[in-house]
């Protein structure tokens, strides 16, 4: 019996892709709240603390971009192919949107950990170097993801509905079989149930002395 190709045979399907927008867009949410550079500040009477700069803080477009990608996700997943094609270019702008602001970020964080030390102490001077994390640099990988994988959907949906509708004629052929053998176990049924009545009918006809291999 030939077994139905199911969407997952095209490739790259409907909801894998949808799981990795959604999933790369929650992560690039959850690093943008984490800290990615930080500084020692110093004040007129010594030594200020540290001033610490989150994604929120320092590249403010990243948390907007990953609720973009979760949406776009979503609409992938539930919408129809002319909104999937434009849900997928706006997932592949905000990766694109997020690679550029993490390479801001990396390129100048000086300036994002400054104003926070003037937040912090009024004195637009830092105490030594500045320090980064792996946050940026995570960010700067899932807005890639995202961006690569916006612009090869609207090249895949289209298998996706051909396997979609292979696997509905696959389905309903395999219904069909299906059916049809019901009806002749039915029929077969049918003929054995006749079995159990002709043994009875046999014994009540030897009660009564009769050979029932004469009629």
């Amino acid at each position: 019996m030939r077994k139905p190709s199911g969407p997952a045979r095209s490739g790259l399907s409907r909801r894998t892709a949808v799981l990795i927008l959604l999933v790369c867009g929650a992560a690039l949410l959850g690093v943008s709240l984490l800290e990615w550079a930080s500084a020692p500040v110093r004040t007129t009477i010594g030594s200020g603390g540290t001033a610490r700069v989150t994604g929120t803080d320092g590249a403010p477009l990243v948390p907007s971009v990953a609720l973009l990608i979760m949406a776009a996700g979503l609409a992938i997943g539930l919408a129809g192919r002319i909104t999937r094609v434009v849900a997928a270019v706006l997932a592949a702008l905000g990766g694109v949107l997020a690679v550029v602001a993490s390479v801001a970020f990396l390129r100048d964080p000086r300036t994002p950990v400054t104003s926070a030390t003037a937040e912090l102490t009024g004195v637009r001077e830092l105490g030594g170097a500045v320090s980064m994390t792996a946050a940026p640099w995570v960010a700067l990988a899932l807005g890639a993801v995202v961006a690569v994988l916006g612009l090869v959907l609207p090249l895949r949906m289209g298998r996706w509905a051909a396997a979609a509708q292979r696997y509905e004629r696959s389905t309903s052929d395999q219904d069909s079989g299906s059916g049809e053998r019901t009806g002749d176990d039915a029929g077969t049924g049918g003929s054995r149930a006749a079995g159990p009545s002709t043994t009875m009918s046999d014994w009540d006809a030897l009660s009564r002395g009769e050979d029932p291999t004469d009629r």
